[in-house]
């Protein structure tokens, strides 16, 4: 068993400049794997936070 497995949800937001974005990602995977909740915008979507990370998501989506 996984010792996420239990684990409260979570909140994950990784930039691309972030010096632990790999573990965040492996982290985030793991709470994945183990049936741990981390999407934080849809708990919380109208949430100053949720809207700016989501302004975030749409604008570098839009630039690619």
């Amino acid at each position: 068993m996984d010792g996420a497995a239990g684990l409260p949800p979570a909140y994950i937001d990784v930039g691309r400049l972030d010096i632990f974005r790999d573990e965040d990602l492996t982290y985030a995977l793991r709470l994945s794997r183990a049936g741990v909740p981390h999407a934080f915008e849809g708990i919380a979507f109208d949430t100053d936070v949720a809207r700016r990370v989501m302004a975030d998501r749409v604008r570098v989506l839009a630039s690619l």
